[in-house]
């Protein structure tokens, strides 16, 4: 690949190379970050499908947590009469809108930076530094998801992270974050080297 790289940049001069090059980049799915003490780490993007089907697990975690809570505060409701089982329908929207708005403050402050979903698609929310996820960070592009939910079904969320660089929506690029995805390395034993290093000789008089 390297070699039709460079031979296509000779063809069609400098220029040429550069724009092939800036095409190249726009479409890689790394991201690279440096550190103060200029240490480069490299990271997978997470793209737009393997975020939607991470939403779509906790989607359904989430509908089974309200669907059970609103069983159980029914039947409680049903029990005690009409007086508490109105308030049951009041405590029923306020579990909705935690459950929609905290569910993934709660779950990426506790897993850092994951949710269910996210953790059987192998992905994790950093900053764009590569630190891990704050506090603030996670309430703001969570805060931010009624406009990436826009108009319907994250079209809004969908549209702008297909025009990033990076597949952030509007709420990571207001909390500068971004998603990741976490690769596995399988450590293996410890390097061994053959045959093994001798001892050096002793110098000649030496004690």
């Amino acid at each position: 690949v390297r070699g039709s790289r460079e031979t296509l940049s000779m063809s069609l001069g400098p220029q040429a190379g550069v724009e092939d090059e800036a095409k190249l980049a726009a479409v890689d799915t790394a991201a690279e970050v440096e550190t103060p003490e200029h240490i480069r780490f490299r990271y997978d993007i997470a793209g737009p499908a393997r975020r939607g089907f991470a939403y779509f697990l906790d989607l359904l975690l989430r509908g089974a947590i309200v669907a059970v809570l609103g069983v159980v505060l029914m039947l409680a409701g049903f029990a005690a009469g009409d007086t508490l089982g109105n308030a049951s329908v009041g405590l029923l929207l306020v579990v909705v809108f935690l459950a929609e708005w905290l569910y993934y403050v709660l779950c990426e402050m506790i897993w850092s930076g994951r949710t269910p979903g996210k953790m059987a698609l192998q992905l994790r929310v950093v900053s764009e530094r590569g630190h891990p996820l704050s506090f603030w960070q996670s309430f703001l592009r969570n805060l931010a998801r009624g406009a990436d939910a826009l108009p319907n079904m994250y079209a809004l969320g969908v549209l702008v992270m297909g025009q990033d660089a990076r597949f952030r929506r509007l709420g990571d690029m207001l909390a500068g974050t971004m998603v990741v995805v976490e690769k596995r390395h399988i450590v293996q034993g410890p390097l061994r080297i053959e045959p093994p290093i001798s001892a050096p000789a002793p110098l000649a008089g030496s004690r």
